[in-house]
């Protein structure tokens, strides 16, 4: 069993173009298949548009996902390649993008408090998968 405490994970901010930060710990689930990490935006930061390009399974299809898992609900847009997307709630709720151009997608936090959520890929997220748009 684990159990990781947000607290206990270590915050890094990314670039400019992704606005949020990233919570890590070697404790968290991670190997080829999938991995667990958190995403923190502030208010009005915008986790800018992409897209995932993933490994292929042995079928030679990309079944790869990131879903996202906010836990206190959000007052956010959800940006897609067809607009946006108003999601205002103070219940939890999941959201998941499939590995290719037609997901891209991007995250806007409207709310007045930082959006925290956790994200799960599959299969492991690698540097070189997101493509910017």
């Amino acid at each position: 069993m684990l159990i990781v405490k947000n607290s206990e994970l270590e915050w890094v901010t990314f670039d400019d173009w992704h606005n949020m930060d990233a919570g890590f710990s070697e404790r968290l689930p991670s190997n080829d298949s999938a991995d667990v990490m958190f995403a923190r935006i502030k208010p009005g930061m915008t986790l800018g548009m992409h897209y995932h390009r993933r490994p292929l399974d042995l079928g030679g299809k990309d079944r790869g996902y990131e879903s996202f898992f906010f836990f206190q609900g959000g007052n956010l847009l959800l940006l897609n390649k067809d607009g946006e997307k108003l999601i205002k709630t103070t219940e939890p709720f999941t959201v998941t993008f499939f590995s290719h151009e037609q997901e891209m997608h991007g995250i806007k936090n409207i709310g007045e408090s930082d959006l925290v959520f956790q994200v799960i890929c599959a299969p492991k997220f690698s540097d070189t998968e997101e493509i910017q748009v």
